[in-house]
């Protein structure tokens, strides 16, 4: 499960290195900013505002943030993703997509009281011949793999 720093290399390892495996899922933190915003949130307790504010400071996080922030630049990542891995070609419109942007401080309180996290997460899986696709933020036990990611890092797990 490689940890990849850019989009692209996660497209060139689809298209290089599973060109003949029939791929089933893949799921990850395909937006660094949302994930380092999260982070700020969980583990230095700045609010919502903050962190943005800090991610923007640090070139993390645009002028305008609106679609790291909202998801939406995850989900054009994860129809890309799909593209590559699965052959099909999807629109913004046919699946579900939902940001942090409504997330509050007491959400990553609560997850972590009860030992988990919360990323915001892009899955595309096969189930039954259909092709489940989400973007939102999900709680990951502590002990994860993509629980443990920090900062501006993206990770994709095939």
């Amino acid at each position: 499960m490689p940890v990849l720093p850019e989009a692209s290399q996660i497209l060139r390892t689809l298209s290089d290195s599973y060109v003949g495996d029939h791929i089933l899922k893949i799921q990850g933190i395909v937006n660094g900013t949302t994930n380092y915003i999260l982070l700020q949130m969980d583990e230095k307790g700045l609010s919502y505002a903050a962190a943005l504010k800090r991610a923007q400071e640090l070139g993390f996080a645009e002028a305008d943030p609106t679609n790291d922030v909202t998801g939406k630049d995850a989900a054009y990542k994860m129809i890309l993703l799909c593209q590559f891995a699965f052959g099909v070609h999807i629109k913004l419109s046919d699946f579900s997509v939902q940001g942090i942007n409504h997330l509050q401080g007491f959400d990553l309180q609560q997850a972590k009281k009860l030992g988990y996290t919360i990323k915001l997460i892009g899955i595309a899986k096969k189930i039954a011949d259909q092709l489940f696709i989400e973007v939102a933020p999900c709680l990951l036990s502590n002990d994860a793999l993509m629980a443990n990611i920090k900062n501006e890092i993206m990770l994709c797990k095939l």
